[in-house]
């Protein structure tokens, strides 16, 4: 689907500074590897415990197999959130051009949005603590009468954005 008519000049095309858009994610796939640890040294200690107590190899192998199963699906369960990020991330595009602002999001599905100049009455600029500890980047705002048509996250130079378009 193009959404670039052909009377249309691409001013600017960009995307969000990669880092502190998947910082989100990566905390979360963080919190579930402290949260798996527990359970992982649990069967650790179970199968070495078992060992010890005259468990025949033929059920140890049966119960090893079964940990790297487990251990398998809670990678993928800690890997998960971070892979979500990271396709996010590849699949947000924003790009102005003279005659409008063109949002290209995903979120299981392709999401574009497409706002007419003519329709913007306000734009702003939000900055998060990250934003600012890292770089100059911020998150554009664009409004008509109050209402939300689009944000542009974490965008180096934010101010000189605005400018394209307004």
């Amino acid at each position: 689907m193009n959404t670039i008519e052909k009377n249309e000049k691409i001013i600017w095309k960009g995307k969000p500074l990669s880092l502190i858009f998947l910082t989100p994610y990566l905390l979360l796939s963080f919190l579930l590897i402290l949260l798996m640890i527990g359970p992982m040294l649990f069967t650790l200690i179970l199968i070495l415990s078992l060992e010890g107590i005259g468990i025949s190899s033929a059920q140890l192998i049966i119960l090893n197999i079964i940990n790297i199963f487990s251990l398998i699906i809670e990678i993928v369960f800690i890997l998960s959130p971070l892979i979500y990020g990271i396709l996010k991330f590849q699949k947000t595009e924003y790009i102005i051009t003279n005659k409008k602002i063109i949002l290209k999001q995903w979120n299981i599905e392709d999401i574009i949005n497409t706002i007419e100049k003519k329709e913007i009455s306000e734009v702003l600029v939000k900055y998060n603590l990250l934003d600012k500890m890292i770089s100059n980047c911020g998150t554009i705002i664009i409004s008509k009468n109050n209402l939300i048509l689009g944000k542009l996250y974490h965008i180096i130079d934010p101010e000189d954005i605005i400018k394209l378009i307004k």
